[in-house]
């Protein structure tokens, strides 16, 4: 246990008379310090530790810890089976299901198109989310157009 130190002014006079002793500064009272320092250090990170440990078992899986922080990718492709200037993906988005379920709906999807064929694919739009998914969809005039999707967050 920490025992707290008082210290005190050295006070002297015109004359030099001491008026008041000041605490010295010497290892005693510097060593007592470091302790204490130490000592809530490391009640500190004890604390910590053990506040995370009861958060990891009480409120998440490791499943929902990955799909929170790591998240999860998919890769889906979607057809455009209407002539331009139509587009049939708009009226009729695909559904993607994701692998674990969310607690909520607070979780991003990063949509980053890795191939295109016959055209441009203009936007991507995220739909419809859910707790178990959503849907995708682009506005482009492409005759098909791969996603790579990510999604993260959700969890908490």
């Amino acid at each position: 246990m920490y025992k707290r130190s008082y210290w005190k002014d050295h006070v002297v006079d015109q004359h030099g008379t001491v008026i008041q002793q000041g605490t010295l500064q010497d290892q005693a009272h510097f060593n007592n310090m470091e302790e204490g320092i130490l000592d809530d250090d490391i009640a500190i990170r004890v604390l910590i530790d053990g506040y995370l440990q009861l958060r990891r078992s009480t409120e998440h899986n490791e499943a929902a810890i990955f799909s929170e922080i790591l998240g999860e990718t998919h890769e889906v492709t979607l057809k455009n089976s209407k002539a331009y200037p139509f587009n049939s993906t708009v009226s009729a988005p695909t559904s993607v299901a994701l692998t674990t379920n969310r607690k909520n709906l607070y979780y991003s999807v990063e949509a980053n198109i890795t191939g295109v064929t016959g055209g441009l694919a203009g936007n991507i739009h995220i739909t419809d989310k859910a707790l178990n998914g959503f849907k995708v969809s682009f506005d482009g005039t492409a005759k098909s157009v791969t996603v790579e999707l990510k999604i993260k967050g959700g969890m908490a």
